[in-house]
């Protein structure tokens, strides 16, 4: 095969490009610290950087549902802690108003403060947070209670707003308000009590008081749950937290370049380029003579 002065020209000059391109290369891994920046660069580490990227996306999201879930928990605790204060301040009053030493002038005057804190435990069941009705279910754009008819909710027995906390894995958030304020007696037992007080009626006070307190006893239990919620969502979100670190910690591996290793490899690209520069300029710029000799 005869090789033409053209040949080794176009060889020459093709060298001359691949080791332009290879030093090129390396000062863009230096200056951007990326080893892979195109798919090109390493199709089976592109592949994984995708994959990895589309893990921490979707953990991101769990991460930011369990912040949301847990503020949900906290506020639940915070209603529930004045529920209890609420009814243990109406059971007081039951019982007060429920001996032989009452009389009808003051249990009309405690039927006002019992009313007043029936208003306030309505109120309570109408919390709204900053995605809705806190005790509203998965209809959290509609007010659970009714002030002018408390006993009413609109919440169905069995709606709870779930959210999802890991691949595959939902959980409740808060209870509804059908759960808190109805399945556990408390509106009821608030107003049997008020009613009983306004009829200066002794015998309807104290099964009302009774009736406050296992209230009272049934909120302590949805406050037992909360806390226990509250712990599930803190380990997991740990646990996603370790998971989003290892996902960065691999995904840096495959896309960060070593800077140790790219220095190296560029002072070399350097080298490599100058030599072949000198060797392309000396061997076209022969003339005939040097040729020839």
């Amino acid at each position: 095969m005869r090789i033409t002065d053209g040949t080794r020209s176009r060889e020459l000059l093709a060298n001359l490009g691949r080791s332009r391109s290879a030093l090129d290369r390396a000062q863009m891994e230096v200056s951007s610290g990326l080893r892979v920046r195109r798919a090109s660069d390493d199709p089976g580490a592109a592949l994984g950087v995708l994959k990895l990227a589309g893990s921490a996306t979707a953990t991101g999201q769990h991460r930011r549902n369990i912040d949301a879930a847990m503020s949900r928990v906290a506020s639940e605790e915070n209603v529930l802690d004045q529920l209890s204060d609420l009814l243990s301040r109406a059971r007081e009053l039951g019982v007060s108003q429920g001996t032989d030493t009452a009389s009808a002038a003051t249990r009309a005057q405690t039927r006002v403060e019992v009313d007043k804190l029936r208003e306030f435990a309505v109120q309570l069941g109408n919390t709204r947070g900053p995605d809705g009705y806190l005790f509203g279910g998965y209809r959290s754009d509609q007010r659970p209670f009714d002030p002018a008819d408390p006993l009413a909710s609109t919440v169905g027995a069995g709606e709870q707003l779930r959210v999802e906390i890991s691949p595959g894995q939902q959980v409740e958030t808060v209870h509804n308000g059908r759960e808190v304020f109805l399945d556990t007696g408390a509106l009821a037992a608030l107003g049997d009590l008020a009613a009983a007080l306004g009829a200066d009626d002794a015998e309807g006070v104290r099964p009302a008081t009774g009736a406050l307190q296992e209230a009272f006893d049934a909120v302590q239990e949805k406050l037992a749950e909360t806390g226990s919620r509250y712990g599930q969502l803190g380990l997991t979100a740990a646990r996603l937290g370790t998971l989003e670190q290892t996902t960065a910690a691999h995904r840096a591996s495959l896309e960060e370049a070593d800077m140790e290793e790219t220095l190296v490899a560029l002072a070399a690209r350097q080298s490599a380029l100058q030599a072949t520069m000198l060797s392309t300029s000396r061997i076209l710029g022969m003339t005939l003579s040097e040729y020839l000799r």
